[in-house]
């Protein structure tokens, strides 16, 4: 009963933040951009797509490898691609659990493995998104937001980003670091011990990384992952004839997936939408254009993937746990 609640609570926030995104649309405006879109730039936009999510395939069939699961990208493509599907169309991240339980027997893995390359991945990620988002408040035009607001993001986020590179990087000199403290309280019903087991936990899920250089390569790779994604950001931008610098959409783009973090509905409806919307009217867009960009990026993000996703889900016949593909190895412990 209660996870229902979280999914009513999720609707209800999703329909508060599109109304916000929907409120100041003048529909005229809308008909007019809509005419003037220059659409021979959506093939574009879904190549640069098509690139971030080959990326990202070959990113997680790395993490996989780090964690001594042996399997080919093009048997990882399926269970990744099937899980955002999923997450795109029903709550609970439910894509997430397919691609962890559903998939672990056809990977030969467990599912405390996947969990835990699932952990790599939104690390990877939030590292590179406050990464654009730091690059775009330095290039919004001067009086949009008070200098000082500015200053403290970029130095936030700026800690933010390097206590996370830390983490990545030193994850298993401070999951030693844990241990000790742990051992030493003594206090096994304690709120600390229960804290410090799951900070243990998740250092080392971060420990399959191994290496700086290795970590320093993921983290690259993300920066270009989102990279990519962001190109579809701008190739809708030059669609619609937005005036705008090439910042601004790598900037709306960190913006809106940050908000995905805010819970909503499967697919974020709203919440994406909403500071998409603002981050763009940042860069003196009007309200209306503001708001068409934002939907027509979502649909653009949202409807090919959910689409090939479902495709491949139907072709498999979702034979989730079908022959396995790869021989297990002898030993799992993450270094």
């Amino acid at each position: 009963m209660k996870k229902w609640i979280r999914v009513l609570v999720g609707f209800v926030i999703g329909a508060v933040f599109l109304y916000l995104t929907l409120r100041q649309l003048n529909w005229e405006e809308v008909s007019a951009a809509l005419s003037a879109t220059r659409w021979q730039f959506v093939p574009a936009a879904i190549l640069f797509l098509s690139l971030g999510y080959a990326l990202r395939i070959i990113r997680w069939w790395y993490i996989l490898k780090l964690a001594r699961v042996n399997v080919t990208p093009q048997v990882c493509a399926a269970p990744f691609l099937i899980g955002f599907a999923l997450n795109n169309v029903l709550p609970f991240r439910a894509g997430d659990i397919v691609r962890c339980v559903g998939f672990a027997q056809r990977l030969r893995s467990s599912v405390a493995q996947l969990i835990g390359t699932l952990v790599v991945e939104r690390f990877l990620d939030l590292s590179a998104l406050l990464i654009y988002v730091l690059v775009g408040l330095s290039v919004l035009p001067e009086g949009k937001l008070d200098h000082r607001f500015i200053i403290s993001a970029q130095i936030l986020g700026g800690a933010a980003v390097l206590f996370l590179v830390v983490m990545v990087l030193f994850a298993g000199p401070i999951r030693k670091l844990t241990d000790a403290i742990d051992r030493l309280t003594h206090g096994k019903d304690s709120l600390l011990h229960k804290v410090l087991r799951a900070a243990g936990q998740i250092l080392g899920t971060l420990s399959m990384l191994q290496s700086p250089a290795k970590a320093f390569l993921l983290i690259v790779t993300s920066v270009f992952v989102w990279f990519f994604e962001g190109g579809l950001f701008a190739m809708v931008g030059l669609a619609l004839r937005l005036d705008v610098s090439a910042g601004a959409y790598w900037f709306s783009m960190g913006a809106g997936t940050l908000a995905t973090l805010i819970p909503g509905t499967p697919g974020n409806v709203g919440t994406f939408d909403f500071f998409t919307k603002e981050a763009m009217q940042g860069f003196d867009v009007s309200p209306t254009l503001a708001s068409t960009y934002a939907i027509l990026v979502h649909v653009l993000l949202w409807l090919p993937i959910t689409l090939v996703g479902g495709v491949m889900m139907l072709a498999t016949g979702y034979r989730a746990t079908s022959t396995p593909v790869s021989e297990p190895e002898k030993s799992t412990t993450l270094t």
